[in-house]
């Protein structure tokens, strides 16, 4: 088993993986979100069905008290305050296609952090998965 995480400023992403499809991983990760990056990429249709999805896994991940309790400490140490759950909602709302292809954009162009753990020889190199993103 393989652990394996990206990071680019303001996105993680990990995921665990047989050791034998490390490399296909990556490339589908790398294929994706160069792909969304690109403008006309992600319909409205995709858009609202993601923002529906953030939404319930919110309001789901809340009904726990402990998860609900760490919420409050977290926008406690960030804001100062607790923010009302609908302001996160109406944020959500408001993200747009544009917003979608631009941070994208952004996150693509920016150093990558990669970290791997576990059975690693399939893995690429560093050099090889920044390569993903910068023929794109």
């Amino acid at each position: 088993m393989l652990l394996l995480c990206m990071s680019m400023p303001l996105i993680l992403c990990f995921w665990m993986q047989d050791a034998d499809f490390a490399s296909s991983a990556v490339k589908l990760a790398a294929r994706e979100l160069t792909e969304v990056a690109s403008p006309g990429a992600v319909d409205p249709v995709q858009l609202q069905r993601a923002k529906q999805s953030t939404k319930s896994a919110i309001l789901m991940n809340l009904e726990s008290r402990m998860v609900a309790s760490e919420d409050i400490g977290r926008q406690i140490l960030m804001y100062n305050k607790r923010k009302p759950l609908g302001d996160f909602l109406k944020a959500i709302d408001e993200v747009t296609l544009q917003d979608i292809t631009q941070i994208s954009q952004k996150l693509i162009s920016s150093p990558l952090t990669m970290a791997s753990y576990g059975e690693v020889i399939n893995v690429p190199t560093y050099d090889t998965v920044c390569s993903m993103f910068k023929s794109k």
